[in-house]
């Protein structure tokens, strides 16, 4: 069994700053509401801005489970192993990226049968 630790104190420091940009951006909304910009062009402009932060939003939720994921096999000891060969995933790719549960040719192949 590997030790993880190094790893695990990287991904409970990136659910940390996760859920703290989650919190700003609900505060964010909360301090929006009020009337619309008068101005249709500054209107438009403001729709776009909040398109782009709710789609980064998006991206970030779906990396923040997968960490809540990573560390959850962390404490079951089942972190490090490949949820589709069960081979174990190289030390340098856990690092490079800690929530991966897949060994990188599982993941080539996931890809590839997406996009047929």
């Amino acid at each position: 069994m590997m030790n993880y630790t190094a790893i695990k104190q990287t991904l409970i420091e990136k659910r940390q700053a996760l859920e703290l940009r989650f919190s700003r951006t609900q505060q964010h909304i909360k301090h929006k509401d009020g009337p619309p910009n008068p101005d249709f062009a500054e209107q438009a402009t403001e729709r776009q801005n909040e398109d782009v932060v709710y789609g980064l939003d998006e991206a970030a939720r779906v990396e923040l489970e997968q960490i809540k994921q990573a560390l959850h096999r962390i404490e079951t000891n089942e972190y490090g192993l490949c949820l589709e060969c069960g081979e174990q995933i190289p030390y340098e790719r856990l690092e490079a990226i800690p929530y991966t549960a897949y060994c990188k040719n599982c993941m080539d192949e996931q890809f590839q049968r997406a996009n047929r």
